[in-house]
């Protein structure tokens, strides 16, 4: 009678599905153009990485790093890694900055496999 939910849908999930559907019974749906908005705004954005890069956070992320007694913060803009007034193009440009040597810039800032 009743098609049952994939399995890779958590209990979460689908309360919240369910609750969604109850008060969309109760006070209504969206209004046609306003799906086709949110439809609009969805495809708008590329949620894709960039090829060949492990590690690619949205702009505005700030990475934090203690280094022999210093705190260091690195922020994700457009182009690359702010940091010290400079853009950089990997976080590995701005660990070899800031130690002198050469760094893989995800394990010098502590973010592991990504």
């Amino acid at each position: 009678m009743y098609n049952r939910p994939p399995a890779f849908r958590t209990r979460q999930y689908m309360m919240q599905k369910l609750a969604y559907r109850i008060q969309e019974l109760a006070y209504g749906g969206l209004d046609v153009s306003t799906e086709q908005k949110l439809v609009a705004a969805a495809k708008s954005i590329d949620t894709r990485r960039q090829k060949g890069k492990k590690y690619a956070p949205s702009v505005g992320t700030k990475i934090v790093k203690e280094y022999k007694g210093r705190t260091y913060e690195v922020f994700a803009v457009e182009d690359g890694f702010a940091y010290g007034g400079a853009v950089y193009k990997s976080l590995s440009a701005v660990a070899t900055k800031i130690t002198g040597t050469k760094w893989n810039g995800l394990k010098f800032f502590g973010i592991g496999d990504l």
